[in-house]
């Protein structure tokens, strides 16, 4: 259903932002509309569950514990199974009752310098080792991992969501910084990733691995001064693109770990944004651009057409977005609301200096979170785009609408259910369908009202909603997921 827009605030959004104590395991959920019957299989989200151990509370809402969320679809029917993550991070937060790892905007409540000596003496785990991975899921080898900004990703079981332990790549690759948003380029069968090592002299470190193997190979070593904070990446046919946005940071800050993992980087615009273009095939840089700085957490899609690179990113002018999602920030509304990203498309032109590069706008609403048919669309010159939004000429609000821009009108479409809160939807093609918008989204909506959440499917074409299943509890709000056919 579509109905009218949120007329007021009563930050009801913020249950998203709430502790979830139970587990349950196959539940079967009650539904409403239709679930159709081509839609076999699983969807994973995964997000912060736990924002506090004992006394202690985290700082971010990005540094809560993670915890995955099983919603399997057959016949027309849903069923429910979510599960914390058992890490030695976890377990020892649980058995101590205190937050014993820095997180992202979190560090450990004990003397920074005690927590240096710790270091020193290879008493505790280093960042790098930090098994929180409560930002996204991928699958490797026919195993399913969650992922974070952190090189180690944890396993678990698809049906039952039993952690397995600690995903082994098997490999000699080394680094303390990735991404939770590897990249599959479909005609190649690799999965593409970034991985950032942090030494006296520091690299970002582009690797590929192909479908059956777990081995990451490396493709790209480029040296780099100041490492940028970096949470995603996005390439085309031939290409990967590395967006490096002026918030940097001196490696050995990161190192001595004395501030939280975020709070070492600083805003830099003076030194713009950078652009670099590295040959899949042989690894060598093609091509290096500028733009006037900005800062984004999620890329769209990055195409070719006639010797240019068309880069669709979810872009702010600076990052105060990450000030604003501290949860103390998150009650002040107006605060939020002043922040809000971009579809913003850049021309990377392959056969003319990239030094002032610029952009056009293509949706006049906000989006994050964005989402493509991937299957088809992915690094190719595609339509549609989805993700969450709000109406910015509205009263201020949590994003509590979704998004469907057309990139080739430059017009969009919204869906919104009164008092709802939805997150990232995930587009899953119809089996037979042959344009790119023939299939249907997936959402998890915080129904603030009701005080639980909904998984949502809506028409990708016609943006209507066609069926939902009612969650016995208030998920908390998460970040990414994938759909596993059957």
């Amino acid at each position: 259903m579509t109905t009218s827009i949120n007329k007021t605030n009563n930050q009801s959004y913020l249950k998203g932002f709430s502790t979830l104590k139970s587990e349950v395991t196959n539940q079967e959920l009650e539904t409403q509309g239709k679930f159709p019957d081509w839609l076999k299989g699983t969807l994973l989200r995964n997000g912060p569950a736990q924002f506090e151990v004992g006394n202690e509370r985290f700082q971010h809402w990005f540094d809560g514990l993670a915890m995955v969320h099983r919603l399997a679809v057959e016949d027309g029917k849903v069923f429910y199974t979510n599960k914390f993550l058992q890490t030695p991070g976890y377990k020892d937060a649980q058995a101590t009752s205190k937050i014993n790892v820095g997180e992202f905007s979190t560090n450990p409540a004990r003397n920074p310098f005690l927590r240096l000596l710790a270091r020193l003496r290879k008493k505790e785990a280093s960042p790098a080792s930090a098994d929180n991975t409560n930002v996204n899921v991928a699958r490797i080898d026919g195993c399913y991992i969650a992922m974070t900004e952190t090189p180690q990703p944890i396993e678990f079981e698809l049906d039952s969501l039993v952690t397995k332990g600690v995903f082994d790549y098997g490999d000699e690759l080394h680094g303390q910084i990735t991404t939770a948003h590897p990249l599959y380029d479909p005609t190649r069968k690799t999965t593409y990733n970034l991985l950032q090592l942090l030494s006296r002299k520091s690299y970002y470190q582009f690797y590929g691995i192909k479908d059956g193997e777990r081995k990451r190979s490396l493709i790209a070593k480029i040296e780099v001064a100041e490492p940028t904070y970096i949470h995603s990446f996005t390439m085309t046919a031939n290409y990967l693109i590395l967006v490096e946005f002026p918030l940097v940071v001196r490696p050995i800050q990161l190192m001595l770990d004395l501030k939280p993992f975020i709070q070492n980087y600083r805003w830099s615009p003076e030194r713009g944004t950078r652009f670099t273009v590295i040959d899949k095939q042989t690894g060598e840089v093609k091509k290096v651009g500028q733009s006037a700085a900005f800062f984004a957490f999620h890329h769209i899609n990055a195409f070719e057409r006639d010797n240019e690179i068309f880069l669709d990113v979810a872009a702010y002018n600076d990052p105060k977005i990450i000030e604003k999602l501290r949860l103390d920030s998150l009650p002040k509304l107006p605060d939020y609301f002043t922040v809000l990203p971009e579809f913003r498309r850049y021309r990377l032109p392959l056969s003319q200096e990239m030094n002032s590069l610029d952009y056009e706008v293509l949706a006049s609403q906000p989006i994050e979170l964005p989402r493509i048919n991937y299957k088809q669309a992915v690094a190719q010159d595609y339509r549609y785009a989805y993700g969450t939004s709000l109406d910015k000429n509205q009263p201020p609000d949590f994003d509590n609408r979704l998004i469907k821009v057309d990139t080739r009108k430059a017009i969009h479409k919204w869906w919104v259910a009164e008092g709802g809160y939805p997150g990232e939807p995930v587009f899953v093609a119809r089996p037979s369908a042959t344009v790119e918008d023939d299939g249907l989204l997936l959402s998890v909506m915080l129904d603030g009202a009701a005080g639980h959440s909904w998984l949502v499917a809506l028409e990708a074409a016609s943006f209507e909603e066609v069926g939902r299943a009612k969650i016995p509890h208030i998920v908390p709000f998460g970040f990414h997921g994938q759909f596993y056919s059957r």
